[in-house]
């Protein structure tokens, strides 16, 4: 049952808000574009000390529109993630998409296989739930790169309003890098009382 609560508070699809560094340079269309089409993986919040990303996102474009696949571990200590696909557009130097639940494609995954039905069908109301306040919203990222790392800033807004709690800071990686995908929350112990 915590599982579910802690996937709760992920499945809004945020990633630990990123600092911008001041050596980041906005990404033109032509520049997003190339990033994109340049077949790497989209690797957030990097640890250089175990090579581990919090979230790896998979993009490809086919003219304005993109189809963006997400990955989340949920536990550091079990391997069950979570995979949300949608489609995005191209806007300028920015990439946009409309919250819509069923227009997303979701998975759970343990073991590297589909989830059991129930258990899925359990996840999947919760993040509905999670998600009803994102529901008919616009989410946009506009993006800078760090001409010094080579690493890649997005900036988010949800219908026109900065939301900081969805910047991101990705690393590109090549498609058949060895990554560790870790648990966006640890399964901590309850404190105990004497």
């Amino acid at each position: 049952m915590r599982a579910l609560q802690v996937l709760a508070v992920i499945l809004a699809l945020s990633t630990p808000s990123a600092v911008l560094a001041r050596d980041d340079r906005p990404m033109s269309r032509e520049g997003l574009v190339a990033a994109i089409k340049s077949d790497r993986a989209w690797c957030a919040g990097w640890r250089e000390t175990d090579q581990s990303c919090e979230e790896i996102v998979f993009l490809e474009a086919v003219g304005d529109a993109v189809s963006q696949t997400r990955r989340y571990r949920i536990y550091e200590g079990a391997d069950f993630e979570m995979v949300v696909r949608n489609a995005a557009k191209i806007d300028a130097g920015k990439l946009c998409w409309t919250y819509r639940f069923a227009e997303m494609e979701v998975a759970f995954l343990e073991a590297g296989v589909r989830a059991a039905p129930e258990q899925a069908a359990a996840m999947t109301v919760v993040l509905r739930e999670t998600m009803a306040d994102l529901e008919g919203k616009v989410a946009c990222e506009a993006f800078s790169r760090d001409d010094a790392t080579g690493e890649i800033a997005a900036a988010a807004t949800l219908d026109g309003e900065r939301a900081p709690e969805f910047d991101s800071r990705f690393r590109l990686l090549a498609p058949d890098t060895r990554v560790k995908l870790r648990g966006v929350f640890e399964d901590k112990p309850e404190p105990t009382t004497t």
